[in-house]
């Protein structure tokens, strides 16, 4: 049985640990949650970062691939927990989804460094068969679904954040 816990903040990314550190309240939850696998969703409000408005725009992948490594060892641990890292997804706006395009490439190639992550390409599964942005799109069985809320935001999950999986019995 698993009990999950959801944990959020508005705006926050790896970018701007002055803004929200994720590495560091990570390293206080783990150690009190102790899970089993953990699910991290980020990347939509660092998109900034392509542009150069928060570093060199030459030294940005490599910045937030390091950044990006960093966290993902951390939730991988040394029992190496199974991570599930869920890239940014599509928005509508064709210019900050490139940058989001761009930061889920860095992702997925540092995630690739470590056997226990799965990372998940949500930028992909929330576009239309063109690859464009799209609120509605055709599940498995052939229905066509609404997949986004308001103002374009994915309606799954609007903000950055983990869901870590802990037994019941801890």
């Amino acid at each position: 049985m698993v009990a999950p816990v959801y944990d959020s903040r508005v705006s926050s990314g790896l970018a701007n640990p002055s803004f929200f550190n994720w590495p560091k309240h990570a390293t206080t939850e783990l150690a009190r949650l102790r899970p089993e696998a953990v699910a991290f969703i980020i990347g939509t409000n660092d998109y900034p970062i392509v542009s150069g408005k928060q570093v060199e725009c030459s030294t940005w992948a490599a910045d937030y691939a390091a950044r990006t490594e960093a966290m993902m060892r951390l939730l991988v641990g040394p029992q190496q927990r199974t991570v599930f890292w869920i890239s940014p997804p599509i928005v509508r706006d064709t210019k900050m989804a490139a940058a989001l395009r761009q930061i889920g490439e860095v992702q997925r190639t540092v995630a690739r460094r470590f056997p226990s992550v799965v990372w998940i390409d949500a930028y992909s599964l929330f576009d239309d068969a063109q690859g464009q942005y799209a609120s509605r799109i055709v599940d498995e069985q052939g229905k066509t679904i609404t997949v986004r809320a308001s103002a374009g935001k994915v309606a799954a999950s609007r903000t950055e954040g983990t869901t870590a999986c802990t037994s019941n019995s801890l």
